[in-house]
């Protein structure tokens, strides 16, 4: 059976990824901040953890250091709602396998973990299981840009171009909004 940790400090979407997880057949850890999950991580290996990017007491970049220190390879997925493209870059130059951005569907995620365990049992090594070089990051900052110039696009199409009510639709702020209307 597959090991994951979890760690989001957000009870609900806890409960309901941990659930969902639960429900397809994997051995879910819990946790809510990041400092509980150092302290588990250095004697309890899991096949994947998948953490907040944003935790009381350590970040999930933090976490994945750690992990990628003491542990052998495992797949490592970060989640955030403050989603940027140098910060999906920053992780994956870090050892992340992927970066999901929240709200997200628990099935989205799901098959990511699948596609991280497939990629990790075939890669049979010690060594990462997907450690992008510079040209591999290139398309994804470019995919993450248009995916996010989208999701920007779609909340200003629905609030019929009103940015003070888009950007609380996308939980940013307003100039957030506007410097990123301006890229």
């Amino acid at each position: 059976m597959t090991s994951v940790l979890l760690v989001e400090d957000e009870a609900l979407l806890r409960q309901l990824t941990r659930d969902y997880l639960l429900e397809r057949g994997y051995r879910v850890r819990d946790l809510e901040n990041g400092e509980q999950a150092m302290r588990l991580l250095s004697g309890v290996r899991f096949d994947a953890v998948v953490a907040d990017l944003k935790l009381p007491g350590a970040s999930g970049l933090e976490i994945l250091q750690h992990v990628r220190r003491i542990q052998p390879p495992s797949v490592v997925i970060l989640m955030t709602a403050f989603g940027t493209v140098p910060l999906a870059v920053d992780a994956m130059r870090s050892g992340a396998f992927d970066f999901i951005t929240k709200p997200f569907r628990v099935e989205e995620l799901e098959a990511r973990l699948r596609e991280g365990l497939a990629e990790l049992t075939a890669s049979q090594c010690g060594s990462l299981v997907r450690r992008p070089d510079l040209e591999s990051i290139q398309p994804l900052a470019i995919s993450m840009a248009h995916h996010e110039r989208e999701e920007l696009d779609r909340a200003l199409a629905a609030t019929h171009g009103r940015r003070a009510e888009a950007a609380r639709r996308l939980r940013i702020s307003r100039n957030a909004l506007w410097k990123k209307l301006r890229r």
